[in-house]
Parts: structure tokens; C-alpha cells; sequence
């Protein structure tokens, strides 16, 4: 049975919006735009296919940096700036004040995102940002959530690398399995293998060290729950383990333990209970399309990198485990510390053109006493280097999604709240992520051995 979590998880919504037409200045902000991930989301807006649409302005605590990434990205003079500095509430809630939608680049996030969040939230303003750190979503979910609901604000966390692909995968999975086998199907077990080409930089091994010496012990042991950042509780997926193998593969697909698994889990888990969650609710009012949309009370869901053999996987499991003891031991966290400075925060234009991103999913279905279950295979695959290049469109996307198709998007983003990119964007994103050029999404329902059916 579903097990409700206290009240402070409960949504609501009233009819206010977040902002009329006429009274913000511009509609995109791009906070932290001097630093490497916002000049490269600063470039994809200035060369968006639908520039003309929508107008944006950069933000930082440098106005001479500012003036010098206007001048090296040739923005157009309708391109404002504007000079803030995050440690200033005030400052912060200034700079927000001028615009519809926020892109938050400014981590690490636990350290200096929560006073834009809160700016956002008070004065309504739609919120993306490209956070790693589910202990402080979970914090931004119990302190922001219902008021976000009442104010018709969508505050949209991990919209980059950290985890929209692995969300928007599930998405995709669910759906298949629901045009095939009917909306009262339900998942049984969701797996994810990736294979990605990307880059660690400075700014992740810091959030990495901030939360070792920054979060309180007790907040920590919060993320030993799986479903952290969920308003319902459900059937607790596999544990991590040294070694994988993806269901139905052949040749087999192995796979070891993958660093972001824990944060890319509670953001697919924080999906799957806000659709449980919805439906629960809505028990008079229970519409096909909700049903379609939920993933079922025995939905699990485990994720890992793919490798070339089940040895690699032990080997890499291992090696990801003696790093992550050593981030936790004081004097091998010093060393890392003095040599941050001299990690590039950035990639290389060979990089970028030559990485990728393949997440290939395999969902079953629950079986019952007449039906055996039903396989589905998700392949969702970004042209690029995932970590910068890639992110910078997938978190201009759920931006412009919440800007230019506000009435075509799912009932829970358009009632707000602190959501997922799939909870609040659906169908609209996986459209537009398309429309990019970098990305491509096939999905079918596995028949048997050699056959297949196709869905998108």
C-alpha cells in the first residue's frame, strides 16, 4: 500500500498566476551567466531557432565580466544585464524581480540556491536550475512546494545532466507501455543502462566537497531513503550492487555502480509520486490521461553504467567506492581541495561535438494470473558532451517550455509546485529536445525474440 508522507508534502491549488503580461521587463534570466554553463546557455538563447519570441537577459556579480560576454557572444542590444550578488537576499530578489523564468546556474546549490528560490517563490517567477543535490531539493520541496502551488509557480530542479535524461526515459517508457498494453497497466521494474562521453569539472567535485563539510550529518542520512524526495512511499527498488546486467539484452549489457544514480533515482521517484499522488487525489475525478500518466504502486526503478564486462563492473564499482570513502576522509578532501583550482570548469569544442549521452531503459510490466508481462525498450540518445554542451540545451528547453507553451503543458505544471522536468513539461519537452537537433528518442514494445512494436 502507498504510505502518505506528512503534510508538508501536500499540494494544492489555487488560481493565481505567476506574473502578467506587461509587468516583468524580460522573460528569461540567466543567473551566474559568466560562468562557463551560463555562457553556453547564454549562446544557445542568443542562436535559438525561436529567438524571436522571447527576449532574455544575463546576470552576475561582475558587470565588467558581463560586458565582456556581451561582446564575445555578439548579443543584440535588446540583451540586458544586470549586476547582483547572490550573497545579497536583497540584491537576488532585485535581479528576479525582472524576469518571468530564472535559469540558476549558481552552485553549489545547497550553499547559494535557496535564496533564489525563495525570490522566485515569493514573486511568482517560474524557477530551472541544473542542481545534482537531492538533500537540498528535498529541503526547497518541504519549505516551498504548497506556497509555489498557491502562487502557480513551477520550480523545476535537475533540469541538465542531473536528470533529465533518466527522468524523461521513465517518461517515455511509461507511455509506450501504456499505448500497448492499456492505461491500467502498471511498471514492475524500470532499468536504465548509460553510456555517456562527458566531463567531471571543478564545480562538481565542489558540491561534492560541500557536501561532505556543508550538509549536517542528519540531512545525509535522509538520503538513505529512496523516496526522499517523493510525497508517497512505494515498493523500495534493488539495491545499489557491484554488477549489473540490463533485462533482455543481447548481447549482454553489463554494468557497474554509476555516481549519479542515488540523485537521478529520487528525481524519477519524486515523478512517479507525484503522479501517485495526483491520482490518489483524484479518485472522483480519476481522467484517462491520469492513469496514463502514473506509473503504477509496484513501480521500481534502478539505473547503472554500462561497461564492457561484468569484471570491469566489479572493478569500476570498487573504484567509485575507495573515491567516494576518500571524499569523506579529511586529508585526502584537503588534497582535493588544493588541486580544484587547477581542474577547467569547462570542455573542449572537440569535446563537445564528439561526446554523447545513450540511456537504454527496459520496463516490465506487472504480471497478473492472465497476463504475462509486457517488455518495453526506451533508447534516448543526445548528440554531444552531456555534462556542459548537452545541459545547456536540455535546461534552455524546459525554460522556453514553461515560456512559449504554457497552455499545452501537463495539469501539474501548469498548477506549479516544485516538480520534475517530466511532471511539468511532458510531452512538450520531449518534443522540443527533438526539434534541437541533439536529441533523439525511440521507444517499442519487445513482442518476443525477434520482434518488436515500435511506438515512437
Amino acid at each position: 500500500m502507498l504510505a502518505m508522507l506528512p503534510s508538508l508534502f501536500m499540494r494544492h491549488s489555487i488560481p493565481i498566476y505567476p506574473y502578467v503580461e506587461g509587468e516583468t521587463m524580460i522573460d528569461i534570466l540567466v543567473l551566474g551567466a559568466t560562468g562557463y554553463m551560463g555562457r553556453l546557455i547564454t549562446d544557445v538563447l542568443q542562436h535559438h531557432r525561436e529567438r524571436p519570441s522571447f527576449s532574455f537577459g544575463i546576470a552576475a556579480r561582475s558587470q565588467r565580466k558581463l560586458e565582456q560576454l556581451r561582446e564575445e557572444l555578439k548579443l543584440d542590444k535588446s540583451t540586458q544585464s544586470f549586476e547582483f550578488d547572490v550573497h545579497n537576499a536583497q540584491q537576488v530578489e532585485s535581479v528576479v524581480s525582472q524576469a518571468a523564468i530564472i535559469i540558476n546556474t549558481v552552485g553549489p546549490y545547497w550553499n547559494w540556491g535557496t535564496v533564489v528560490v525563495n525570490a522566485c517563490v515569493k514573486l511568482g517567477r517560474h524557477y530551472v536550475d541544473l542542481t545534482g543535490e537531492p538533500h537540498w531539493i528535498r529541503e526547497i520541496i518541504t519549505n516551498y512546494d504548497y506556497i509555489a502551488t498557491t502562487k502557480r509557480c513551477a520550480i523545476i530542479p535537475s533540469c541538465g545532466l542531473d536528470s533529465l535524461p533518466s527522468d524523461i526515459t521513465a517518461y517515455l517508457a511509461n507511455r509506450t507501455l501504456k499505448a500497448l498494453a492499456g492505461p491500467e497497466a502498471d511498471i514492475d521494474l524500470s532499468s536504465s543502462a548509460i553510456k555517456l562521453d562527458t566531463s567531471i569539472s571543478a564545480g562538481s567535485l565542489r558540491t561534492f566537497v560541500s557536501y561532505v563539510e556543508d550538509v549536517p550529518r542528519y540531512i545525509r542520512a535522509r538520503m538513505r531513503d529512496q523516496f526522499v524526495l517523493s510525497n508517497v512511499k512505494g515498493v523500495p527498488s534493488p539495491p545499489l550492487r557491484m554488477t549489473y546486467q540490463l533485462p533482455l539484452s543481447n548481447p549482454p549489457v553489463f554494468g557497474a555502480a554509476f555516481v549519479m544514480a542515488n540523485s537521478n533515482r529520487a528525481i524519477v521517484q519524486r515523478s512517479w509520486g507525484l503522479h501517485e499522488y495526483d491520482m490518489l487525489r483524484s479518485l472522483n475525478n480519476r481522467t484517462p490521461e491520469k492513469r496514463k500518466l502514473s506509473y503504477g504502486p509496484q513501480f521500481k526503478y534502478e539505473e547503472f553504467l554500462a561497461v564492457a564486462s561484468k569484471t570491469t563492473a566489479f572493478v569500476y564499482s570498487m573504484s567509485l567506492l575507495m573515491a567516494a570513502i576518500c571524499v569523506f576522509l579529511p586529508p585526502t578532501r584537503w588534497i582535493l581541495k588544493q588541486i580544484l583550482p587547477f581542474i577547467p570548469d569547462q570542455t573542449s569544442e572537440e569535446h563537445k561535438k564528439r561526446g554523447f549521452i545513450e540511456v537504454t531503459n527496459v520496463t516490465s510490466s506487472v504480471a497478473t494470473p492472465t497476463k504475462p508481462p509486457v517488455y518495453v525498450r526506451t533508447v534516448t540518445r543526445g548528440n554531444g558532451e552531456a555534462g556542459y554542451y548537452l545541459s545547456s540545451f536540455m535546461i534552455t528547453e524546459c525554460a522556453l517550455a514553461l515560456l512559449l507553451n504554457r497552455n499545452e503543458l501537463p495539469e501539474l505544471g501548469r498548477e506549479g509546485g516544485v516538480l520534475t522536468p517530466t511532471t511539468a513539461l511532458g510531452d512538450v519537452l520531449v518534443r522540443r529536445l527533438e526539434e534541437t537537433g541533439k536529441f533523439n528518442f525511440h521507444s517499442e514494445v519487445v513482442l518476443g525474440a525477434e520482434e518488436n512494436r515500435k511506438t515512437r
